[in-house]
């Protein structure tokens, strides 16, 4: 059942990288800050209590960021994360200005930096970014990274060099461990590389504290591409859990049920918070078919009744990435 428990805003489109893997159209659309204020107030007050921020590059739009976490601030709302690929800045100037607008603003939630090969930032750069979070917020562990794990494993390799790299401009190990880091201050082993690394850490052994590191699946553009269905197996249900439960607000207002690849498709969009009240969106959602296939029947369920209906999947026939498969059924 589709019940969101937090919205996250696309503040702005606009990006100042231009990487391989992403297909989100990048143009100078903004979100009304007012508009914006006035449906997370209605969210907050029906029990949405969690937001975050996504993109575009949301720190080229920094005067949302800051006013929607003041006002989130004052509705005692919980903080998810930002998105961001930490290389939007001019000057460490620039940068410490911004990040500390949004200190002050009281956002106390995770600044998830998107890094990798398709990303491809200097990581001098991206070094800087971060000492100059840890600078202000005065804790390690608000930042995190994410990096899209590519179906070409040269491109992986890429992608572990660059995390290496990274962690000795950092001056720290990185760790792995099949769980984070115990309340008990347990030290995962140290990693083994395996190609992609999976689960692991940038470990602070001075502090004992780490970031932590999450992976991504890529997702085709071309829904049909048989590159991304090379699977023998299915991906596991989980009714969308993962990716799903939330209201993705789109730099242009419209909204979707989702946070992974497949929210970009206009068969997936539930509403718009310009023209529509929050109930209206979630009443919407309630009748659409795709979101109970999603919610409520389940992703997989609808891929092995279309196998038995002898339906001619590209590739091998089956993929282990949900939203490779949520794409492919809405095109």
């Amino acid at each position: 059942m589709f019940k969101p428990y937090e919205i996250i805003f696309v503040p702005t489109q606009q990006c100042n990288l231009h990487c391989a893997h992403c297909f989100v159209p990048n143009k100078e659309q903004r979100l009304d800050i007012s508009r914006a204020e006035k449906f997370l107030e209605t969210a907050s007050d029906n029990g949405i209590d969690r937001i975050g921020f996504s993109g575009g590059e949301p720190f080229l739009y920094p005067e949302f960021l800051e006013r929607i976490t003041s006002f989130a601030v004052d509705k005692a709302m919980y903080f998810d994360r930002i998105m961001t690929n930490a290389a939007w800045f001019t000057s460490k100037e620039h940068a410490e200005s911004v990040l500390q607008s949004l200190y002050d603003a009281g956002f106390d939630g995770s600044i998830c930096i998107s890094y990798d090969f398709f990303h491809n930032q200097d990581p001098q750069k991206i070094r800087l970014f971060i000492e100059t979070v840890f600078a202000i917020w005065k804790d390690r562990r608000v930042i995190e990274l994410t990096a899209v794990r590519s179906i070409k494993s040269s491109e992986n390799e890429a992608t572990n060099a660059m995390i290496e790299q990274l962690s000795n401009l950092l001056d720290s190990s990185i760790i792995y461990s099949s769980q984070q880091t115990s309340d008990d201050g347990t030290i995962p082993e140290k990693l083994i590389f395996n190609k992609p690394l999976e689960n692991a850490f940038i470990y602070y052994e001075d502090e004992q504290d780490s970031i932590r590191i999450h992976w991504i699946d890529q997702t085709g553009e071309n829904p049909e591409d048989p590159q991304f269905w090379q699977s023998n197996e299915w991906f596991a249900e989980d009714y969308c859990e993962g990716p799903g439960q939330v209201l993705y607000i789109h730099a242009d207002g419209s909204i979707a049920p989702c946070c992974g690849y497949a929210n970009e498709n206009e068969k997936l969009k539930i509403g718009s918070m310009n023209t529509m009240t929050l109930e209206q969106v979630l009443n919407n959602a309630k009748s659409m078919e795709t979101v109970k296939t999603v919610f409520e029947q389940g992703l997989l369920k609808e891929a092995r009744k279309m196998e038995k209906e002898n339906h001619i999947f590209p590739g091998t026939g089956k993929t282990c990435n949900n939203c490779q498969f949520c794409a492919y059924l809405l095109k």
